[in-house]
């Protein structure tokens, strides 16, 4: 589903993406009848940056947390650096998977998957704690419980940007989205567990 108006950058020679696991789990109000634990799996496969996103900028941070309502996720998922092109841009490809445990509230207009990219704070020039964001987009959890999604998500300075095509100035492919109940994975553990045991 890639735009073909899309600037089209040369991935970085020699280039192989390494292998990242990330997981961060929620507490869980379970006496709510709105809410449902569920598991959020995300599997990343390339990142476009396709504007400088700041000047003199030499890498960046892929980060990812839920967004539940008018609140935010306590637990943000942060990749190592990526390093930027001398232009400020960059094509590569990725190998990284996000699991993400987090309360799904039917009743509520929320449940949305944040992908960013962030660089570390600085003051004067120093690295300080904390991380600004440069690239947000946002994919709407409810449609993911549908189906399963795969897609080029565009990402933009600010989400009210996001009707905007000239404000783009990153995308990332998403290999497979998917978001399931947390007991129903748990039970299939032990279904898969128990079954190792029987055959042996």
């Amino acid at each position: 589903m890639a735009d073909s108006g899309l600037q089209k950058m040369t991935p970085l020679p020699g280039h192989k993406p390494v292998p990242q696991n990330l997981y961060a789990t929620w507490e869980i109000d379970k006496s709510s009848p709105n809410c449902i634990p569920r598991l959020c799996t995300l599997k990343l496969t390339r990142l476009m940056v396709l504007k400088p996103l700041e000047q003199d900028l030499t890498s960046i941070i892929i980060a990812v947390k839920m967004q539940i309502g008018s609140q935010g996720s306590k637990r943000t998922l942060r990749t190592t650096e990526i390093v930027l092109q001398p232009n400020g841009t960059v094509d590569t490809e990725l190998d990284i998977t996000f699991i993400l445990q987090y309360p799904h509230f039917f009743k509520r207009d929320g449940n949305k998957l944040q992908i960013m990219l962030q660089r570390r704070k600085k003051y004067k020039n120093r690295t300080i704690l904390g991380y600004k964001t440069l690239a947000v987009g946002t994919v709407n959890m409810a449609q993911v419980l549908q189906r399963a999604a795969d897609k080029e998500l565009v990402l933009y300075p600010d989400i009210k940007d996001a009707q905007s095509d000239l404000s783009r100035i990153a995308q990332v492919t998403i290999l497979a989205l998917s978001s399931q109940p947390v007991d129903k994975e748990e039970n299939g553990r032990r279904k898969h567990q128990d079954s190792v045991e029987a055959g042996d």
